[in-house]
């Protein structure tokens, strides 16, 4: 039987792994955006908010956000709007729990702030959101679609296109 020198030793090491794991689970369970992408989100320089055609396509001539062609977008400068979006995002996030397959975006936002880009592909059909950091796939996290009412009402005040699916 393997006996230790100093039982305090044991007990705090034991201690600090079973909070480590406590912390590891609860941060897992928790949902919501990542919070880099979220202080993005609400720390933004420039706010656009786009309506994307949900097929990816390659070449062409008309503009797209990763892959996929760009049918309208809107700058977004009212905070109000900004805290809009954000928050049914946020909600969104925290109700998200599964995904399914697909992966057919219909919405997107790019923030910037202090010449870092930030983009969200999103896909509320399938509950999954694409996060990219200067041109490079930075993570993701799963939504529910019930901040799509919320996109497509701000897209529609601006007279933006929406896909017809929509």
């Amino acid at each position: 039987m393997m006996r230790f020198k100093n039982p305090t030793r044991l007990t705090w090491l034991v201690a600090i792994l079973f909070c480590t794991v406590i912390v590891a689970i609860v941060l897992s369970l928790a949902g919501g955006i990542p919070y880099r992408s979220a202080r993005a989100l609400h720390h933004a320089d420039q706010y656009e908010l786009y309506s994307l055609f949900p097929i990816a396509t390659s070449g062409g001539t008309k503009p797209q956000f990763h892959g996929h062609n760009i049918l309208g977008q809107i700058s977004i400068t009212d905070p109000a709007v900004r805290e809009r979006l954000n928050t049914a995002l946020e909600a969104g996030a925290k109700e998200g729990n599964d995904a399914h397959l697909c992966f057919n975006p219909r919405h997107g936002i790019r923030v910037t702030r202090g010449g870092e880009v930030t983009d969200f592909v999103i896909c509320f059909e399938c509950h999954q959101v694409e996060i990219w950091r200067n041109q490079q796939r930075a993570g993701g996290f799963l939504t529910s679609g019930i901040p799509q009412a919320v996109f497509d009402e701000v897209l529609r005040k601006a007279s933006v296109v929406l896909n017809r699916q929509n």
